[in-house]
């Protein structure tokens, strides 16, 4: 008996060191950190742009090699104005150009490609290829440069994007829009109820560039992680927090990131205050666009959720959607539908071709048949000065 006692004593000693060992090791390598903001690593560009009071900008003059995933590898440049572009060009827009800027967040920016496979820069090409000749088209890279999320867009749009003197102006908007949203706060509202000034709950830009994330916040998003663990000083183990982070949220947290509880769930009280703000704010850059000679278009990204009911689902939330936007006067395009025919429920190499493995993100053919198609709505809509063509009207996309 004083064997079998001794024994487990020893086993629990055993258990207790290693235990102590993987935290010293994750302490000392920083990984899993509950009490420091979680940061991307290999990403040192981000840097509050000291004219656009947001969560987020770009630094400039950046030229740098970014890997996401082991595929995707790619050339990451910024100019003097703090957009991503591989070439410099005046904040004032020369005579004769015609430019069209893109605001958003990662799939706008391009995560994964280079500068020239961006559906922004797809576009340039497009309208260089079938617009007028008489115009020098320029397409502007603006995802990151104006945030995460289209209230951040907003600002950079009132304090330095309007000042591109855009002639169209995309909001690439995606599923997560309402989560970016809900952790933000507004600050200085004008008489319109629209920020001057946005800073972020979860949302921290590091002195190297990095930027990382904090998921302690009254966000929607945070509250359906896990509650906090049973003892208090639990919060403070990095043990604790790799084994909720790899398993435990994983075996018992059904909605990490619930963009289909935000699909089914539209009417919810959780996300009705979000959805007014993501109203409020498209309907201040419609507006604005108006007061400066600029067209403007919301682009709806394309979420392919793995759900046998994706279509169903989606076709809900932009049913929803796409009526408040009429009711608006907003200019929509919905990508949805086409990669939906592109990519079958379950067809891996159709997913492989047009998003990047393990990320999610566009590929080079992902952007460009986004943008193809983006391009094709602005002649079709007569956005574009098209070239005057025998048998081709002003406008086409023909």
């Amino acid at each position: 008996m004083l064997f079998g006692v001794a024994t487990f004593f020893i086993v629990c000693l055993w258990i207790v060191i290693c235990i102590a060992g993987l935290e010293i090791y994750l302490r000392w390598n920083y990984l899993y950190s509950p009490v420091k903001w979680d940061y991307r690593k290999g990403f040192p560009v981000i840097e509050i742009d000291p004219e656009v009071p947001i969560e987020m900008g770009l630094k400039k003059n950046v030229n740098v090699t970014v890997k996401i995933t082991d595929k995707a590898i790619y050339r990451l440049r910024t100019n003097s104005l703090r957009v991503r572009d591989d070439e410099d060009f005046p904040l004032k827009k020369p005579k004769g150009e015609f430019r069209v800027i893109a605001l958003g967040d990662s799939w706008t920016f391009g995560e994964g490609v280079n500068i020239e496979d961006t559906y922004i820069k797809v576009i340039e090409r497009l309208l260089k290829t079938r617009g007028d000749p008489k115009f020098v088209y320029r397409g502007i890279n603006c995802g990151y440069a104006s945030g995460r999320g289209p209230d951040s867009a907003y600002v950079f749009l009132r304090n330095k994007g309007i000042r591109l003197e855009p002639d169209v102006v995309i909001l690439g908007s995606f599923i997560n829009d309402i989560f970016d949203i809900s952790y933000n706060n507004w600050h200085d509202l004008d008489a319109d109820g629209l920020p001057a000034r946005i800073d972020s709950d979860i949302f921290s830009v590091g002195a190297n560039g990095n930027y990382g994330y904090k998921y302690d916040s009254n966000s929607i998003e945070a509250r359906y992680r896990l509650k906090p663990p049973p003892f208090k000083f639990l919060e403070y183990s990095q043990v604790y927090t790799m084994m909720r982070v790899l398993y435990i949220e994983k075996i018992f947290l059904k909605y990490v990131f619930p963009k289909e509880k935000l699909i089914r769930e539209l009417n919810s009280e959780i996300f009705m205050v979000s959805w007014d703000k993501y109203f409020k704010v498209v309907g201040g850059m419609k507006a604005l666009c108006e007061r400066n000679g600029a067209r403007f278009i919301v682009v709806f990204l394309p979420y392919l959720t793995g759900k046998p009911n994706r279509e169903a689902l989606i076709a809900r939330y932009n049913k929803w959607e796409t009526a408040k936007f009429e009711e608006m006067g907003v200019g929509l395009l919905d990508l949805n539908r086409t990669f939906f025919e592109l990519v079958p429920l379950g067809d891996v190499g159709a997913r492989k071709k047009y998003f990047i493995e393990k990320d999610g993100h566009w590929t080079e053919e992902g952007n460009r048949v986004g943008g193809t198609l983006i391009a094709d709505e602005l002649f079709r809509r007569g956005w574009i000065p098209a070239a005057e063509r025998p048998g081709v009207e002003r406008g086409s996309s023909q």
